[in-house]
């Protein structure tokens, strides 16, 4: 790796940084490239070499995070749900409050849903193969019901600076999940 590499690496994350800063103060949409680089300590070409404007760096940042959890989810794709939990968890630890200003109303408030279309793109074929006696609709609806408790979840343990252990918090989704889904397993059972 060149000098010239290392020395783009370190000021996209410093812009970055600094950003997520001034993200938790205010708007993105009230955050200057002007400001931004004086926070940097860098002129406004160097920014330019990296970004066309927040904006793009908001969404280089979103991307970044959304390819990061795609790549967690598809390496976990056959493992149990608490071994995915744990994964996702661990993974939210040093990017919690990243994620929390990202999609907060300063950030791209639509940003959880993005992740969550993401977690569905990915897990949503598992939920179909454990719920194969419900209808389309209904398989549907369970998801969005969980994704949503789960978000839920994380979004709270997050804020409330991590302090349950991950294998705790794993533990309660995972639980929570399959009693959900054995529930309606042992209801669809029943007769009419």
């Amino acid at each position: 790796m060149s000098i010239h590499d290392a020395r783009a690496r370190y000021t996209r994350m410093v812009i970055r940084e600094q950003f997520l800063a001034l993200l938790k103060e205010k708007p993105a949409a009230k955050i200057t490239v002007k400001e931004l680089c004086a926070a940097c300590d860098i002129n406004r070409a160097t920014f330019y070499k990296h970004y066309r404007d927040i904006f793009d760096l908001m969404e280089q940042l979103e991307r970044q995070l959304l390819q990061e959890l795609d790549t967690l989810l598809e390496s976990q794709h056959n493992r149990n749900l608490v071994a995915l939990y744990v994964q996702i968890l661990t993974w939210l630890e040093p990017h919690g409050d990243d994620w929390l200003v990202l999609g907060s109303g300063n950030g791209d408030p639509s940003f959880y849903e993005k992740m969550s279309r993401r977690c569905c793109e990915r897990t949503y074929p598992w939920l179909a193969r454990q719920q194969s006696k419900l209808r389309e609709p209904e398989q549907r609806m369970l998801y969005a019901f969980l994704s949503q408790g789960t978000g839920g979840i994380l979004h709270a343990w997050v804020r409330g600076g991590m302090q349950e252990p991950v294998t705790q918090v794993a533990e309660f989704l995972a639980c929570a999940t399959e009693q959900l889904i054995n529930g309606l397993a042992a209801q669809q059972d029943q007769p009419d």
